[in-house]
């Protein structure tokens, strides 16, 4: 299978999600709209999956490096769901 070759802003935005931003500020960073975005996941083919794995990597890294992942306020638990109303 080959490898999806993506827009310079698409790329952007992947790098950034790698890196623990947001959609909201990799979209930023890649001077795009957030809804961009969710656009492109469904648009553009292979651009879900290279987002899925930009997250999960940067998932896996903060499991490697927890203490790090403290300090710069990134937590591994999750919130309480509220319920609904």
């Amino acid at each position: 299978m080959q490898t999806p070759t993506f827009s310079a802003p698409q790329q952007s935005v992947l790098d950034a999600i790698a890196q623990g931003a947001t959609k909201t500020a990799a979209a930023q960073a890649a001077n795009v709209h957030r809804d961009t975005i969710n656009h492109r996941e469904h648009t553009v083919a292979g651009f879900r999956d290279a987002l899925q794995h930009a997250q999960a990597s940067y998932r896996e890294e903060l499991a490697r490096h927890p203490a790090d992942a403290a300090k710069h306020g990134h937590h591994r638990r999750r919130l309480p769901r509220r319920p609904s109303a």
